[in-house]
């Protein structure tokens, strides 16, 4: 799932991990049960897109009966990330787990879907248990290591868990390197980044989580992401009352008033 394993998964989640169904026939040539799903699937995800989350979710559920029904294991992980994404973005990381565990369980499950499985697991845990969370990260590690397509959003759940242990410098270190090594084109992982080190300089240096909050919200308006831009405004409000900044207050007030009058936030 890139970009962006829940971002924001926050971080995003997460991400963000962009889950894309790959047909290897003209859709015109599909099966009827095979195109029903990936109908379903592309429905998701330009739900997704959009933050429509209970939208996403019906989808998700339709794609995963029908790819079931298919004895589609690929096309089943695909849709069991995308509802514990679901999950996660609405507060329930206990739904996401469960949404999640089959993947861990069934031999089935293709070992790259069983990480990023690990991956959205590792999220669920950064409130309650970050020492959890580290131990789900590693096992996506083990796997990941330097090849995998989405090792920007493990090294920025990396840094999420930092935040959530409240080391706030080694959070900083972290995601520093990220934007030292991540390249240009990695967008999304870059943005997400910035965010979470804005996150990192908030405790002790509001100006300095000014500067990466901006350069975050240029970068997630370049990707027309309402879902993430109302979190950029939302840790920008932040920032400005910290920073006493009346101005600044409401500007971002107006833009996130603006964001949610178009899309639905939660």
């Amino acid at each position: 799932m890139n970009p962006r394993l829940m971002r924001r998964m926050g971080g995003a989640l997460l991400s963000s991990v962009l889950l894309v169904a790959c047909a290897s026939k003209p859709v015109a040539e599909l099966p009827p049960l095979r195109m029903a799903a990936q109908t379903a699937h592309q429905k998701a995800l330009e739900a997704i897109r959009q933050g429509d989350l209970p939208t996403a979710a019906e989808f998700w559920q339709q794609a995963l009966s029908l790819y079931q029904a298919q004895d589609d294991w690929s096309g089943q992980g695909a849709a069991r990330l995308g509802l514990a994404q679901i999950a996660l973005r609405n507060q329930a990381p206990t739904e996401a787990r469960d949404w999640l565990a089959p993947m861990l369980a069934q031999t089935q499950f293709d070992p790259a879907l069983q990480a990023q499985a690990q991956l959205q697991i590792a999220q669920s845990w950064l409130k309650a248990d970050a020492g959890v969370a580290a131990m789900h990260l590693m096992a996506a590690e083990q796997w990941c290591k330097s090849q995998c397509s989405w090792r920007w959003a493990v090294a920025n759940l990396a840094t999420q868990i930092a935040l959530a242990k409240q080391d706030f410098m080694r959070a900083r270190s972290l995601a520093e390197a990220t934007l030292v090594a991540i390249p240009a084109s990695e967008t999304a992982e870059r943005s997400h980044a910035h965010r979470l080190l804005a996150q990192a300089w908030l405790p002790s240096n509001a100006t300095q989580a000014l500067a990466q909050i901006e350069v975050a919200l240029a970068l997630d308006r370049s990707l027309a992401r309402p879902d993430w831009l109302r979190e950029d405004l939302l840790l920008r409000l932040q920032i400005a009352s910290q920073l006493e900044q009346a101005e600044l207050i409401k500007d971002t007030q107006a833009r996130l008033d603006s964001l949610c009058a178009a899309v639905v936030c939660r």
